[in-house]
């Protein structure tokens, strides 16, 4: 794990915030790649990357 994420995510949460994250980007690839035949750009995966750490951020917030 790189240290970024020990400093911005608890360390009980960090494993559910990667996968989050990261199911997130798949589904995005596979959408697109299937449905359009595209790959999508470095900005789509930014925005999916930043809305998926706000959504994660508000639900970890919500349930304290």
């Amino acid at each position: 794990m790189n240290n970024w994420i020990e400093y911005s995510v608890p360390k009980k949460h960090t494993r559910l915030y990667v996968s989050h994250i990261l199911k997130n980007v798949f589904i995005l690839v596979f959408i697109l790649l299937l449905g359009f035949g595209v790959m999508p750009s470095s900005l789509s995966f930014w925005i999916i990357v930043l809305m998926s750490d706000a959504t994660f951020y508000h639900a970890i917030k919500s349930t304290r």
